[in-house]
């Protein structure tokens, strides 16, 4: 039992690192196609709809950097052994339902679009393996929560 809460605790910070360094990934890819590739937008497009476009875009990033950088410090901070309230794990499934509608759109887009398909299809790669991290993520916090119980459970029956 102590082997796999080990297991259990070390994945949980390594896939907590990887959580924040897509939150980190994500920030700097908005930054850097912005900024040097411009936004790509339809040219048919009027200014305000293109201002309206980049300002949503920061705006789901403000939200989505800061939350998994929670989710990421807090999955990495149990798997240290410090005691999390569940919220992160709320968190957590919040962000993937999003994430999951997102990677729904770059599918869409990937078979609507008649440019930019390997960018579409690196970015849904990206984000499929995201989800993927948060998943597994959240499994173990589940199971090394479990485990935790059933060992102080065990604990208690033997005084």
């Amino acid at each position: 039992m102590n082997a796999e809460k080990n297991k259990l605790e070390i994945g949980l910070i390594t896939m907590g690192t990887g959580v924040l360094a897509f939150a980190i990934w994500t920030c700097v890819k908005l930054i850097l196609s912005d900024l040097f590739l411009g936004m790509n937008f339809d040219s048919e497009m009027n200014q305000n709809m293109k201002i309206v476009a980049v300002v949503i875009a920061y705006v789901f990033i403000a939200v989505d950097v800061p939350l998994n950088c929670y989710a990421g410090l807090s999955a990495r901070a149990e798997g240290k052994g410090k005691k999390k309230t569940p919220l992160y794990l709320v968190v957590t499934v919040l962000i993937l339902i999003c994430r999951s509608l997102i990677i729904l759109l770059e599918i869409y887009l990937l078979f609507a679009s008649e440019t930019g398909k390997l960018t579409i299809a690196v970015s849904v790669i990206i984000d499929a393996t995201a989800a993927v991290i948060m998943t597994e993520m959240a499994v173990n916090a589940i199971r090394l929560r479990r485990l935790r119980r059933l060992a102080e459970k065990e604990a208690a029956d033997e005084l």
